[in-house]
């Protein structure tokens, strides 16, 4: 199996090319008038606006640097038993894990509960910030 190195553009105008010999072929076969459909400019058009969303997200957030050599699924397991109230867990490459609340107050909560617990699996966690990455730190 080899990996699909396409972008998600280049995917999407594919179907859309697809799309489109499918509606020609039916169109011959059958005869049929049609309406016409949005311009090809509109097709390409893909519009996200999450952005909102997405910072109040990262706002009920903690960020944590993984300790070396942590069992990932044990985070989940030992916030889990000490009734850490956590929506999720999003790991980000290698070495930061993003524990997601759903309430910014309920993530302050948490980071004041038990450090000896946060200090079992992170060399820090805080809450997220901006200019937090999910790229690795070397």
């Amino acid at each position: 199996r080899q990996r699909d190195i396409r972008s998600y553009v280049d995917v999407v105008n594919q179907i859309n090319m697809q799309s489109q010999k499918v509606d020609q072929s039916q169109k011959q076969n059958q005869k049929v008038k049609q309406q016409p459909t949005a311009n090809h400019e509109d097709k390409e058009l893909v519009n996200h606006d999450s952005k909102e969303v997405e910072i109040k997200w990262h706002h009920n957030s903690l960020v944590g640097w993984i300790l070396k050599g942590v069992d990932y699924s044990m985070i989940r397991k030992r916030l889990i038993k000490h009734e850490i109230d956590f929506s999720g867990i999003r790991f980000l490459g290698a070495t930061k894990a993003l524990i997601v609340f759903d309430r910014y107050d309920k993530m302050l909560e948490a980071l004041d509960i038990d450090t000896q617990l946060w200090n079992e699996f992170f060399t820090e966690v805080r809450p997220w910030l901006q200019t937090d990455s999910a790229t690795i730190d070397i």
